[in-house]
């Protein structure tokens, strides 16, 4: 059964008793907060270890290079964003901005689909944000251009000193085997972010517990799958008859009594 709130009543807002504008009730702030997270952050799990951490205390003023766990990573993300609900974070990869860049996300080509982000250029997704989260490791397939799409993004915040965390996971880490690599992007990272490094503090879930996380509170089961083999049918016994054929005739001539005598054949005789 889902709980109304006792302050508001469900409603979003608590009247004021001056007679001046009504204000929004924590419970909707939350509910604002938690719309505006991916599902993968917003089912993180957050704790007191992860506030401690000095990325969090000093909000939202520096850029960092970030080696991290995956699940750490999502718990920071989820406090900075809790922390900083005022204000514009946005979270973004080497992936998604390889899309924009090659017009994946333009409205041409979305056409009259109603679903996703209408991006047109690299500027929509640097520019506005006051903090922008850069995830590296998600381009897999080969991309000549896609170091240079990542080179021109970073210098996009670097230019404009607008903080910026660039994120690289332990179970995916970013180097020169990755598609987006490049010598200048890796001394970009060196020379002018910050270097962090965070040791695994989250408890590493296996595929079927993200997933139900995730999807929650929906459960996921899984379990080995069983491969269902069709029996084979039954063949009865002399089912289908046999056609004997017919004895041949002693009165045609076989072999090489046939030799010369040409095509003629034996007229059958009416009976009446």
């Amino acid at each position: 059964m889902k709980k109304t709130c006792e302050h508001c009543g469900g409603l979003g807002v608590i009247e004021r008793q001056d007679g001046f504008m009504p204000r929004e009730c924590q419970c909707s702030v939350l509910r604002r907060i938690a719309a505006a997270m991916p599902a993968y952050v917003r089912c993180a799990d957050l704790t007191l270890e992860h506030l401690k951490l000095p990325i969090l205390r000093e909000g939202v003023s520096k850029s960092y290079f970030i080696k991290a766990a995956r699940e750490d990573v999502y718990a920071i993300i989820k406090a900075a964003i809790m922390i900083n609900s005022s204000k514009h974070v946005r979270i973004t990869s080497d992936r998604e901005l390889r899309d924009v860049y090659v017009g994946s996300t333009s409205r041409k080509s979305r056409g009259d689909d109603p679903h996703g982000e209408v991006i047109n250029t690299l500027e929509e997704v640097m520019g506005p944000p006051a903090l922008c989260i850069i995830q590296l490791g998600e381009l897999v397939s080969r991309n000549k251009a896609a170091a240079a799409i990542l080179e021109e993004s970073l210098c996009i915040r670097l230019d404009r000193d607008l903080p910026t965390w660039v994120v690289s996971y332990y179970d995916r880490p970013f180097g020169q085997g990755s598609v987006s690599y490049s010598e200048s992007i890796w001394g970009l990272l060196k020379g002018a972010l910050n270097d962090l490094t965070i040791p695994r503090m989250s408890v590493q879930k296996t595929h079927d517990a993200q997933m139900s996380t995730v999807f929650a509170p929906e459960q996921v089961k899984s379990g080995a799958t069983h491969r269902y083999e069709r029996e084979p049918e039954k063949v009865e016994e002399n089912s289908r008859k046999r056609i004997r054929s017919a004895d041949p005739d002693p009165d045609v001539p076989k072999g090489f009594e046939n030799f010369g005598k040409g095509s003629k054949t034996k007229k059958f005789q009416s009976r009446d």
